[in-house]
């Protein structure tokens, strides 16, 4: 959240600036995701220890090799734009099947009471934080010192 708060707050700093935050942002988007999808996975799997360390070394795995992803030089690139979009809807869906395998073959009763409401709200907050991901909200609708509203794009041509 710091990340992507440093982000929106600074972006028409400049455009090498711009860069960098742009790639702590989406790092941090990255470890987000993967971190509640851990804790999900550690917690709902509490009774299946081998299951459990099979699914936590997959879902590690895959947030260390996005993490390489992320440091590659394209990655902060703004025509890299549909491939992040990509590889965040493939690793929001991997852990919304991961999430929805767990409450349907494992989970008990009183772990979907109590449990995955939350699980599903920390979703939800997720698919939220995409949505303003996508659409460029707020910086979108940035204003310039004479009032005016002005695209993101703009900024970026004039940093």
């Amino acid at each position: 959240m710091l990340s992507s708060s440093a982000f929106h707050l600074y972006l028409p700093l400049g455009r090498k600036l711009y860069s960098r935050l742009l790639r702590l942002d989406l790092i941090g988007i990255g470890i987000m995701i993967f971190g509640l999808t851990l804790s999900v996975t550690f917690v709902a799997m509490h009774n299946y220890e081998k299951v459990r360390h099979i699914a936590l070394s997959l879902l590690i795995s895959l947030m260390v090799s996005n993490l390489v992803i992320q440091l590659t030089p394209c990655y902060g690139k703004d025509s890299f734009h549909f491939n992040r979009v990509i590889i965040f809807v493939v690793m929001i869906l991997l852990c919304l099947a991961l999430t929805m395998f767990l409450r349907v073959k494992i989970a008990s009763t009183q772990e979907i009471d109590g449990l995955y409401g939350r699980i599903f709200s920390a979703m939800l907050s997720l698919a939220i934080g995409f949505f303003f991901y996508v659409t460029h909200v707020p910086e979108r609708y940035l204003t310039s010192c004479f009032g005016k509203k002005k695209s993101s794009r703009w900024i970026r041509e004039r940093i």
